[in-house]
């Protein structure tokens, strides 16, 4: 109970009290709606009767108030889920991870690309409902003709771990941009590092 309605029940008691004195009977049920119990027949009775409505009407006012600062301050409203869309590419992106990396030149599959590709696979099982490209990058040393080919690779290599895993061919498509589609710009093996990559994306 708040300061502001322990003072409302202390002042009612007060007014009960008097009222007790003044040879009337009041109790509370349990909605606090006062019962009064009068001898009629004389202006005295007209004035308790007063007093006691007035001290039910403190009660309610209480009672309202405390209702009213629960609706304002959100108390019990349902609390709205955060983060990405269970199933889209930004779920994909932040809780699984949606590329792997590759060695120069090479179109295997490192230990580490193996652990993000079991997680891409444990998705995938857990949306059916979901389709998915991989695409093939290579960094841009090397002529258009050979990164195309071998980002061709890189996109089976990983589209073959996945349906080795479960996952259904039907439901991923494979596609190579040599090395037209650079994720990181630059020169130095940093960056060329980032762009020898296969990627996963939610169609």
């Amino acid at each position: 109970m708040d300061v502001a309605c322990a003072n409302c029940f202390a002042y009612a008691a007060s007014q009960m009290r008097l009222l007790e004195k003044s040879s009337v009977f009041l109790c509370l049920n349990p909605y606090y709606v006062p019962v009064v119990e009068l001898i009629p027949g004389s202006k005295q009775m007209r004035l308790k009767l007063i007093g006691t409505l007035a001290v039910a009407a403190l009660l309610a006012g209480c009672a309202n108030d405390h209702a009213n600062t629960g609706a304002a301050t959100g108390t019990g409203a349902a609390v709205q889920p955060s983060g990405p869309v269970p199933g889209s590419e930004a779920d994909l992106v932040a809780n699984v991870g949606d590329r792997v990396f590759f060695d120069l030149n090479q179109s295997g599959l490192t230990s580490d690309a193996k652990a993000t590709l079991d997680k891409q696979a444990d998705w995938l099982a857990k949306y059916p409902q979901v389709t998915v490209q991989i695409a093939g990058n290579c960094d841009d040393r090397g002529t258009e003709e050979y990164n195309l080919a071998l980002g061709q690779r890189r996109a089976n290599a990983a589209h073959d771990y996945l349906v080795a895993k479960g996952a259904a061919g039907s439901r991923m498509t494979t596609i190579s941009y040599g090395k037209d589609r650079p994720t990181a710009t630059g020169e130095g093996e940093d960056v060329w590092s980032q762009n020898r990559n296969a990627i996963t994306s939610v169609q």
